[in-house]
């Protein structure tokens, strides 16, 4: 299973359970609080925006055509890398645009790190202490983006 697949598993699975969480609510005296409804979904759809462009990312990088020490007779330094891919556009084939140096690479680990902080914040929330409920409390909408709650 690849990891699209895996990332509609897991936005099922939350959309499956926050609908049980609201029926549940629905029959008892205390309806479910629109706050964390709004949260969670918000929340889940921002981390499926984030990892799907973390995956063509990664897809691209994996994907496109590596020349590692290239060169000919008269190269001295064999160290140069580069790659290319290319995809399919309204205007025809383009190169798409990847990282280029040490730097690309690390920044784009760093928004990984940051992104995996993100979902473990919100799946420890979701599965722990107050469930779905309390969601509204871990999560704030600010500039149009879902942040995690500074306490």
């Amino acid at each position: 299973m690849g990891a699209s697949a895996l990332i509609k598993v897991f936005r099922t699975l939350v959309a499956e359970s926050l609908k049980r969480q609201e029926a549940d609510a629905a029959k008892g005296s205390e309806p479910f609080p629109k706050a964390d409804s709004d949260a969670i979904r918000g929340v889940m759809s921002q981390i499926n925006k984030a990892l799907t462009e973390r995956i063509e990312t990664r897809n691209q990088i994996v994907h496109a055509k590596w020349f590692i020490g290239f060169g000919d007779a008269g190269t001295d330094d064999i160290k140069s890398t580069g790659y290319y891919k290319r995809k399919l556009t309204q205007s025809g084939l383009d190169f798409v645009d990847g990282p280029k140096t040490a730097e690309d690479v690390d920044a784009m680990k760093e928004a990984c790190d940051e992104l995996a902080g993100f979902v473990e914040h919100f799946i420890y929330g979701f599965l722990t202490s107050d469930g779905p409920r309390g969601m509204s409390l871990r999560f704030v909408l600010k500039d149009k983006r879902w942040q995690i709650k500074q306490q």
